[in-house]
């Protein structure tokens, strides 16, 4: 049985994603702001979704995880200037991701409208789990994906 942990599931996107892996009957853990992330330790597949603590969660897991993916934004390609802070944080993390270039690491940069169609997005985590040398999958503004 797959072991999922994810970040951010009370709402959105975070939501959809667990009740996905849930009907696939995999073990999954949630995670919100302030939870021990000791328990993602060993997950086969962890998706960082909560934004604001993602560098955080990055740095501690990614050795610890068999694959992540790390919810990013075409904001780094196409800066949001009334979001200098949000554009700040995704770019940081989007270089991080790069840094480790690591191959059990996946950078999802999501448009907007993506973000709110999740089963984009979980096309997108199940696409990359069975093309494993994708390391960075971008989305357009329509939210379909560029590999």
């Amino acid at each position: 049985m797959l072991k999922v942990g994810i970040t951010g599931t009370t709402r959105g996107l975070g939501q959809s994603l667990h009740d996905y892996f849930v009907n696939k009957e995999c073990h999954v853990i949630t995670f919100n702001k302030g939870s021990d992330m000791s328990a993602a330790v060993g997950c086969d597949l962890f998706i960082n979704n909560t934004y604001g603590i993602q560098m955080d969660i990055l740095n501690q897991l990614y050795a610890s995880v068999g694959k992540m993916v790390v919810m990013g934004s075409i904001v780094t390609d196409f800066p949001d200037v009334e979001m200098p802070d949000y554009t700040a944080q995704k770019t940081k993390l989007e270089e991080r991701v790069l840094e480790l270039n690591l191959p059990n690491i996946l950078l999802l940069k999501l448009s907007s409208t993506a973000y709110n169609d999740s089963q984009v997005v979980i096309d997108a985590i199940e696409y990359w789990l069975a093309n494993p040398l994708v390391n960075v999958i971008s989305f357009r503004a329509t939210g379909a994906p560029n590999r």
